[in-house]
């Protein structure tokens, strides 16, 4: 594969700073924000999935002050939960929607006295009171229960038994659109 480690592509020891992140709170610490994404959960009567679809932004946004404003994040990415019931905390808690501000310090530390890229930013406590430890940081759609089944396609070898968790962490699939693939739909 063109990405593999035999190419070159091994970036060493990713250190605990951010190693530990979810994906909503990596993309708080991201200088460049290039793509726009759509996170659909299905909670169905007794196992939960993620799928997030991803493309890329017309407009690409720098940010020299992290972690961007709230109303910002809002601008780049939703989520459309499904389910016979309104999403609870604990259904929150087993997906990557909250953010942990303090893991965000910590990386945004980090980021600015090891990376280069990084080493001019303004760290906002003010932005990052804004994200609320308890709930996701936009807005949530809630819709019914989800009758079309199963969003993605599975692999011959899976059964619908084996897709979705009924405890722990939802499994969180991230899918990408490329500008050709866009062009061609």
């Amino acid at each position: 594969p063109p990405k593999a480690l035999a190419n070159g592509f091994w970036i060493g020891k990713v250190p605990e700073e951010l190693s530990c992140l979810n994906f909503f709170e990596k993309m708080l610490v991201a200088r460049i924000r290039h793509t726009v994404c759509c996170v659909k959960i299905n909670n169905g009567s007794r196992k939960m999935v993620a799928n997030v679809i991803s493309w890329s932004s017309p407009t690409v946004d720098v940010y020299r002050i992290l972690p961007p404003p709230k109303d910002d994040f809002a601008s780049v990415i939703a989520i459309m939960f499904t389910g016979a019931e309104p999403p609870t905390l604990e259904d929150y808690r087993r997906t990557p929607l909250l953010v942990n501000s303090g893991k965000v310090l910590k990386a945004l530390t980090w980021l600015k006295l090891n990376h280069a890229d990084y080493a001019d930013i303004t760290i906002s406590r003010e932005h990052l009171a804004q994200y609320d430890p308890h709930e996701p940081p936009v807005p949530v759609f809630i819709c019914g229960k989800d009758t079309s089944g199963i969003t993605v396609d599975p692999a011959i070898f899976e059964s619908e038994e084996a897709i979705g968790t009924e405890r722990g962490e939802c499994p969180f699939i991230v899918h990408g659109i490329c500008g050709q693939e866009l062009q061609a739909m």
